[in-house]
């Protein structure tokens, strides 16, 4: 019974913390930006996805409920009741339909975009998450309880395939080649399947609980988080090969690409962070801080970035993952040794004045061997 009211007493103290606290900054050194009180009104949020061509992005509560907010006006126009726990959620932007997964309910519910109205649902065994191909309207439901990936005709709303995965958990879609990707957490591998035949092509080990997937259709990049590796896995799309494993913060979980700039989001619940990488390089551009951070989704027309934390919903700014020049970062108050190179450039410090610079590799050792600069801050 002791524990039970300790238990309950952290929780409440924990809550009014983090709503208390929705105003706070968080800063990183190029990009700073606060909550918007506009999302004050959205509670203990779980799922978030955006329709990049209404602009509307749509986010799921634990309570049952599902917020419709309007990206560019940054606020709430509406809300409807779903299924419970509905922690997971996809949206056909061709057709305009939102799928939403009701874990604790059984079951999968349509909304309509234009009028945000449920207009059908079906019955699926402990659904999780969720994944559609636009081009095809077949939707790729994962059960980890069940162990299964279920098949469902958008068209008629009916499985029409299950396939045995063990406990699978994220998934993702390349709609350009019709491949499937799904996570298996219990056996540290990512399964592929070809969408043409629901046939099983490839099973690539990555890291440790593998969790969220996502891939860039325009490069052909898959992206796994391994939440207890602490790491990011990079798969060739063409030949399902293992190009880059990337070190991020502890527990990386919800992952989300932007094709077209070719960033690559990750929450990281454990330390609060969300990390930003160059899919170009494939490459850690920064960590900013973000309290509590647990799914994300990126509009790809306005490059604005949505995470989902434990309080509400947070906006971040994509246009700003350009890296400062040092100087500027040390105007604005970063300390020498925080400063950001680009991933092509290496930190160095001026002998006379200990003054950051980022230069090529090449320069560095030059200018270090002249008793120009230092590899390390001597203050």
């Amino acid at each position: 019974m002791l524990f039970r009211v300790g238990a309950i007493l952290i929780i409440v103290v924990t809550v009014l913390f983090f709503v208390s606290n929705q105003n706070i900054a968080y800063s990183t050194p190029d990009i700073e930006w606060k909550e918007d009180n506009s999302f004050n009104s959205i509670f203990f949020p779980c799922a978030v996805d955006v329709n990049s061509k209404t602009n509307k992005v749509y986010v799921t509560s634990r309570s049952s409920q599902v917020w419709v907010v309007d990206g560019p006006s940054k606020t709430v126009i509406g809300n409807f009741t779903v299924g419970q726990n509905p922690c997971e959620l996809a949206i056909n932007e061709n057709l305009n339909l939102i799928y939403i997964s009701n874990e604790n309910s059984n079951s999968i519910d349509i909304i309509e975009g234009e009028t945000n109205t449920k207009i059908a649902s079906f019955d699926i065994e402990d659904p999780y998450d969720i994944a559609i191909n636009p081009n095809t309207n077949m939707i790729y439901i994962t059960s980890d309880k069940g162990g299964l990936l279920y098949v469902v005709d958008g068209n008629t709303n009916k499985i029409i395939d299950t396939i045995e995965i063990p406990k699978p958990c994220g998934i993702s879609i390349n709609p350009k080649t019709n491949m499937i990707y799904v996570t298996s957490e219990s056996t540290d591998s990512v399964r592929i399947l070809d969408g043409q035949t629901n046939q099983f092509v490839a099973n690539v080990t990555v890291g440790h609980k593998p969790r969220g997937v996502d891939v860039n259709p325009n490069t052909n990049m898959v992206y796994i988080t391994n939440t207890e590796s602490s790491s990011i896995t990079v798969l060739n799309g063409f030949t399902n090969n293992i190009i880059k494993t990337i070190e991020v913060e502890d527990t990386p979980w919800r992952i989300d690409v932007e094709p077209d700039t070719n960033m690559i989001y990750v929450t990281n619940t454990n330390p609060g962070v969300v990390s930003v990488i160059d899919g170009v390089t494939n490459t850690l551009l920064r960590n900013i801080n973000v309290m509590s951070p647990y799914d994300i989704s990126v509009d790809s027309k306005t490059n604005k970035v949505y995470v989902t934390t434990l309080a509400t919903l947070v906006e971040l700014d994509g246009h700003k993952n350009e890296i400062e020049p040092p100087k500027k970062q040390f105007l604005k108050g970063v300390l020498s040794n925080d400063i950001i190179c680009k991933p092509e450039l290496k930190l160095i410090f001026k002998t006379s004045d200990n003054s950051p610079a980022c230069v090529t590799p090449q320069s560095a050792e030059k200018l270090v061997n002249r008793g120009w600069g230092n590899f390390e801050n001597l203050n």
